[in-house]
């Protein structure tokens, strides 16, 4: 037999005392008539056991309440992720995927890009046909990380476009590592930045329309550059809307006469003594003219219509090209109108992808300084014309007042008012 029992002692103490005794003798019905056995004072131990068992239980708890909390933290860690929009995939040290969130495993699956889902354990490098497809750019974001992951890099970033169905998306990939000690992860993040590379351009696009506006006017402002003014937002027009040619023209007396120009090229051979002439004539005057207005430039400025084509050999309106004059595969006339009166129109051809409304909005960013240019231009055309007409008449007051000095006989010029005399010969 054994047991501990807890026994009070001649002090009054409780202390736990192991019994242990066994029969050394027994009768022939076998019970025991001989019994030895010990008490022995297990206090001390028994303390230390319960102290033991408590420690282990409060253990226990504790790593069951560590493990939830971890399981708790990992779970809310992926639900984060998960819920990101960006694609994220940690990698280990060897670059095989150890967790893809739902964004980029839904844009893997969608693109056929690592194959067949789950993706962990799988080595982060697009495969057949989606590699081919990838070409050089796989392999920069392959050096990228490989670079991250060896620690030759803190970091690696790259922004390329990505072609879904029709249109062309925009992303920006950023590698880094997890900060602090352990096992080395590498993050490996796909931003979508179509929206902001598109805020980025409008800003551009913005910038530019101010600072071309600003040149165009303090070229004429400033140093009365008339012509420099209208072809700084020429060149602004042809840049922004790709062309490769284009030109600014006025309406006066019913032609349309062309200010600015740039980029017109002609045959060598083709219709060069006309080239030539117009050329020299355009040098001469600053400008040339165009009577012949059934043509895709006259029916802009004839109707006041945006004229759009990207198929000008087959367009109704084109009234055909000069002997050698460059080939023509698009065109944008934009009309240039105050009050309801067309003045004149910004004309743009050939520009590599065709035409379409936005390049129609690039041209209206500038079109209301061009008329404001156009205005002035024909304002001081009115100015010149009455101070030619005036000096005609000064001239024609000179000539009769000598022929009547010349005269015989008495003239004289008066007043009818005032009988004031104002001329006597």
């Amino acid at each position: 037999m054994c047991s501990s029992d807890l026994l009070r002692t001649s002090s009054g103490q409780y202390r736990w005392v192991l019994t242990q005794g066994r029969a050394v003798q027994r009768d022939q019905d076998g019970r025991a008539i001989l019994v030895s056995g010990i008490h022995k004072d297990i206090h001390d131990r028994r303390l230390a056991e319960d102290a033991l068992r408590d420690l282990n239980q409060s253990l226990e708890r504790r790593v069951a309440d560590r493990t939830a909390a971890l399981a708790e933290s990992e779970r809310f860690s992926r639900a984060t992720l998960d819920a990101l929009a960006t694609h994220v995939v940690i990698l280990d040290q060897a670059g095989k995927i150890l967790f893809a969130n739902r964004a980029w495993s839904e844009f893997a699956r969608e693109h056929s890009l690592w194959g067949a889902a789950p993706y962990e354990g799988v080595l982060y490098r697009p495969a057949g046909a989606a590699r081919h497809e990838f070409g050089d750019l796989a392999e920069q974001i392959d050096v990228g990380i490989a670079a991250v992951i060896a620690g030759t890099r803190d970091e690696f970033q790259l922004d390329y476009p990505f072609r879904q169905g029709a249109g062309e998306s925009w992303f920006r990939c950023r590698v880094g590592r997890f900060p602090g000690a352990g096992p080395l992860r590498v993050v490996v993040q796909h931003a979508n930045i179509t929206d902001e590379r598109a805020v980025q351009a409008e800003l551009r696009r913005s910038n530019d329309v101010f600072r071309a506006i600003a040149e165009s006017q303090a070229a004429y402002l400033e140093r009365g550059d008339w012509k420099g003014a209208i072809t700084r937002l020429l060149r602004y027009a042809l840049h922004e809307t790709e062309s490769v040619l284009g030109f600014f023209g006025v309406m006066v007396a019913g032609q349309l006469r062309v200010l600015a120009h740039e980029g017109i090229v002609w045959h060598d051979v083709k219709g060069r003594a006309f080239f030539e002439q117009a050329s020299e004539l355009y040098r001469k005057q600053g400008f040339l003219e165009f009577g012949n207005l059934k043509t895709l430039f006259g029916h802009c400025v004839t109707t006041g219509e945006v004229v759009l084509s990207n198929a000008p050999d087959r367009d109704p309106r084109a009234g055909g090209l000069a002997e050698g004059h460059m080939h023509l595969h698009s065109f944008l006339g934009v009309p240039v109108a105050k009050s309801g009166k067309v003045m004149g129109m910004i004309a743009l051809a050939n520009c590599p992808s065709g035409y379409s409304q936005k390049h129609i909005d690039c041209v209206n960013a500038v079109l209301q300084t061009v008329a404001l240019l156009l205005e002035s231009y024909l304002h001081e055309l009115s100015e010149a014309a009455l101070q030619e007409q005036r000096a005609r008449a000064e001239r024609e007051v000179r000539q009769a007042l000598a022929t009547l000095d010349a005269t015989d006989d008495g003239a004289f010029i008066f007043e009818p008012e005032t009988l004031r005399f104002t001329y006597v010969n």
